[in-house]
């Protein structure tokens, strides 16, 4: 039974190229050439497809955590200390106080993203600036004399000259 690997679109562009060198289709050189990179980087990567298959051109650190990643006992000592002191107010304060209080330094746009995964903060959506669109439109038409005017004046004008008698 054969083992799925995931593959990026450019692991499998090596793999089609570097089968094709496999079977003497096409030249270490030439292959080089197509994928972008140097003759001596091209036999590195293609030892280690011989020895390893397909799963030696994804990239090592896929599936790995972070260097920069906060443990996760970290993070539910945070979580909890927020549940306990702080529900209710917003991320930028709660890292502020955090910090002067209980002395733990976190950003407070990674602590929204937490708080938002456990529910104490909903994602607030801005409103757009908009103007709102005239609820009449105006028709441009010509008169007698062959200028053109909008209708919608034309119609008030007559509205106020009705109401005010002129």
């Amino acid at each position: 039974m054969r083992e799925v690997i995931t593959m990026t679109l450019k692991a499998q562009k090596r793999a089609k190229i570097l089968e094709m060198v496999k079977n003497k289709k096409i030249k270490q050189k030439d292959a080089a050439i197509i994928l972008g990179i140097c003759r001596r980087q091209l036999i590195r990567i293609f030892k280690e497809y011989l020895s390893k298959g397909d799963e030696a051109l994804n990239h090592k650190l896929i599936g790995k955590p972070g260097n920069h990643r906060i443990s996760s006992d970290i993070k539910e000592k945070i979580m909890q200390i927020v549940r306990n002191n702080y529900k209710g107010f917003k991320p930028t304060f709660i890292a502020e106080k955090l910090y002067e209080e209980h002395h733990i330094k976190i950003g407070a746009s990674t602590l929204r993203l937490w708080m938002m995964e456990t529910g104490l903060w909903k994602k607030i959506r801005k409103l757009r600036n908009t103007v709102p669109e005239g609820r009449e439109k105006s028709i441009l038409e010509k008169d007698s004399n062959g200028r053109q005017h909008s209708r919608l004046v034309w119609d008030r004008q007559r509205s106020l000259s009705d109401e005010y008698g002129g």
